[in-house]
């Protein structure tokens, strides 16, 4: 386990040392970048969140199992809604597997519960830190909502986070490439 960590904080390490390099490098042409400082913070701390937040879950996820055999809870939830699917699913002559059924639907009520307090833990950190991705990125939709994204985002784990700023780049190089194609097709002097 400490290897596995010990290797993801190497990887984001690396992976911030090429942004940050990259971001203030000096190109021939005088740009931009996409990775500000500012950016490049609050991208740092989305994914320093959301890799937290992930560890937390898999750490609560064994203990809401180990619960769930002496307590039985995540059962007797999962067993109601085992009725429920037996019922439509019988009225609609499906044949089934009942323990298979019974098994999927438990590992995936826990997954849901653990992924909505991801959600709920991500909300409240970008809510707490005033943490505000769009801000950044000059896409600003208002300050609550702008906090709840963010938080979602991070809540999601840490690929939605990179897939966020690779979307928002791409984004970026296109907006960049229209306006050349304006000032290329009807001159400077827009």
């Amino acid at each position: 386990m400490f290897k596995k960590s010990k290797k993801s904080i190497l990887i984001i390490l690396f992976f911030l040392f090429v942004l940050t390099n990259s971001a203030f490098a000096q190109g021939t042409q005088p740009q931009t970048p996409f990775f500000t400082s500012e950016i490049i913070t609050v991208y740092f701390l989305m994914l320093l969140f959301a890799t937290i937040i992930n560890r937390l879950l898999e750490y609560l996820k064994l203990l809401a199992i180990i619960v769930d055999r002496k307590v039985r809870l995540f059962a007797k939830v999962g067993d109601a809604i085992f009725e429920a699917v037996r019922q439509k699913m019988d009225r609609f002559g499906i044949y089934y597997d009942a323990e298979k059924v019974r098994a999927n639907l438990r590992k995936y009520l826990i997954f849901t519960i653990m992924q909505f307090f991801a959600f709920v833990l991500g909300v409240l950190l970008a809510l707490f830190l005033k943490l505000d991705v769009l801000v950044q990125l000059q896409m600003s939709i208002g300050e609550p909502y702008g906090f709840i994204l963010t938080g979602l985002i991070i809540g999601a784990g840490v690929e939605p986070v990179h897939s966020f700023f690779r979307i928002a780049q791409e984004k970026r190089k296109l907006k960049k490439l229209k306006l050349q194609a304006q000032s290329f097709l009807f001159g400077e002097d827009q």
